[in-house]
C-alpha cells in the first residue's frame, strides 16, 4: 500500500478518535463510542507503523525522538480520557478541556 493510502486512513482514523472521545463525553450511551474509539485508535497505531515503514523506519532500529513524543501522545490520548471521563464525570468540561489540548499537541506532531 502505498505512503498516502496509509496517510489518509491515519488522518480518518485520529477525526474518529477525536469524535468519539467527545460523544463518549457527552452522550448518553457510551459503549459504542467506546468502542468506535478502540477500532479508530488500533487502526491509528496500525497506520502509523505502515507509514513507519514506507518512511523507511525500521522497527528493531531506534526510534526517531518524534516518534517516541508521538507514541506517547497516542498512549496519552486513546487510553487517558476514557478513564478521566468514567471516573470524573461531574467535571466534564474540565476534562474535555484538557482531551482537547492533547489532541492539539497530537495534531500539531502529526504534521512531521
Amino acid at each position: 500500500m502505498s505512503y498516502e493510502f496509509y496517510k489518509i486512513i491515519h488522518i480518518i482514523c485520529f477525526a474518529g478518535v477525536l469524535i468519539s472521545t467527545s460523544l463518549l463525553a457527552f452522550a448518553p450511551k457510551k459503549k459504542i463510542y467506546s468502542i468506535v474509539q478502540g477500532i479508530c485508535a488500533l487502526l491509528i497505531f496500525v497506520t502509523g507503523m505502515g507509514l513507519m515503514a514506507r518512511v523507511g523506519i525500521s522497527h528493531g532500529a531506534g526510534w526517531p525522538a518524534w516518534i517516541k513524543v508521538k507514541m506517547g501522545l497516542f498512549i496519552g490520548y486513546t487510553i487517558v480520557p476514557p478513564i478521566l471521563i468514567k471516573r470524573f464525570n461531574k467535571n466534564i468540561g474540565f476534562m474535555v478541556l484538557i482531551i482537547s489540548f492533547i489532541g492539539l499537541v497530537y495534531t500539531a506532531v502529526n504534521q512531521y
